[in-house]
């Protein structure tokens, strides 16, 4: 039995419901633009294709021998608040 257990975490990632989300941040913060403080990096947010192909990779045969992980998919914004990034 080959049965594959998985977690793939994000940051923000661009869709509908994170829209509205950063419109009240930004009603609520006094106009402070929501993108910039949750753009990774890279300068963005994520996008559901960045999810998508993480998603792909572990229902792949490339994915095969993965299992019992958490894909944090935040480019590196862990590491951003640790060492000031």
């Amino acid at each position: 039995m080959n049965i594959q257990v998985n977690c793939v975490a994000t940051v923000f990632v661009e869709t509908a419901l994170s829209d509205k989300l950063m419109e009240a941040f930004q009603a609520a913060s006094g106009g402070i633009d929501a993108h910039q403080v949750f753009a990774t990096h890279q300068g963005r947010l994520g996008r559901p294709e960045d999810v998508g192909r993480a998603i792909t990779h572990l229902a792949e045969d490339a994915g095969d021998w993965v299992t019992g992980v958490r894909y944090v998919l935040d480019h590196a914004v862990r590491i951003g608040c640790v060492f000031g990034g």
